[in-house]
């Protein structure tokens, strides 16, 4: 998991509940790492949840307005296409979580 989202969004070491009022963010990340016991109760505690289409439909459809969700991005597609100097981002095949954003 990305610790800089992370300390960005699940906590407040830069203020973000001060900067963006009302807006209650929620980091998804890979499922995987929900399988661990203690991992996954961290995850939990700090406002995290699977990057699933269901798991992202529930957060933005739950008690109206001011739901954020910062999704992690990166995998194995964006590994194998890094190169020193060069700043990319793989979005070809992977548009769903916009779809989901404007239905909600």
């Amino acid at each position: 998991m990305c610790v800089g989202a992370f300390c960005n969004f699940c906590t407040e070491a830069t203020g973000f509940s001060r900067v963006f009022p009302g807006i209650t963010p929620h980091l998804a990340t890979l499922s995987g790492l929900f399988c661990l016991p203690i991992l996954r109760d961290y995850l939990l505690s700090g406002g995290g949840c699977s990057v699933s289409k269901s798991s992202l439909g529930h957060i933005l459809s739950q008690r109206g307005m001011g739901n954020a969700v910062v999704i992690v991005v990166g995998g194995a597609a964006e590994s194998m296409a890094g190169a020193p100097g060069v700043h990319s981002v793989l979005l070809k095949n992977r548009k769903g979580f916009v779809r989901l954003a404007l239905t909600h």
